[in-house]
């Protein structure tokens, strides 16, 4: 999914200040919309899975922690799957017809598509303590651990795993 970061790409109607909120990192602002319950934490808004992300993955994918951590106060739920559309051409092998949109978690986007191995670990550690699967499987049925292996090169790649192993990851789970 194409995230330009702008909360307008991604959120209408009353999610749209929540997602503003986030992307200005407003704390004092999530949590005042958080607490009027507008809308359902864990919805991705009408029509259910729509090619956009909940409130919480938009916070991971644009890498907020201190959102990511209000969300999970609140209640959002980080095991969450979303429906992202693909920002690469793919193609199912089987029917040969072009596949727009992938199932996406939390915990694996952070375990791999967080560059910053800072903020990768304090976004999965905050996930992983409010009960993400560390051992679940994700886009393509990798496991966190392997995420992490592929998506960092060389010293970063052994932290993120070492900080994984840390937190209870299984070796065995791919």
């Amino acid at each position: 999914m194409e995230i330009k970061g702008k909360p307008e790409y991604c959120f209408e109607g009353d999610y749209l200040p929540l997602g503003k909120a986030i992307f200005e990192n407003d704390a004092k602002k999530l949590t005042e919309l958080l607490n009027r319950k507008l809308v359902p934490i864990d919805s991705v808004g009408e029509g259910g899975k729509s090619g956009k992300p909940t409130l919480l993955m938009y916070a991971v994918l644009i890498e907020k922690p201190d959102m990511v951590e209000v969300l999970l106060k609140h209640r959002a739920n980080p095991k969450q799957e979303c429906l992202l559309r693909n920002q690469m051409k793919l193609i199912d092998h089987t029917t040969g017809e072009e596949i727009l949109y992938h199932e996406e978690n939390p915990l694996n986007w952070s375990t791999r598509g967080i560059k910053n191995v800072s903020k990768a670990q304090k976004i999965s550690g905050l996930l992983i303590d409010h009960g993400a699967d560390i051992n679940g499987f994700g886009l393509y049925y990798y496991s966190p651990l392997i995420n992490a292996v592929m998506g960092h090169d060389g010293k970063e790649s052994k932290e993120m795993v070492d900080f994984l192993l840390g937190k209870g990851a299984d070796i065995n789970a791919y």
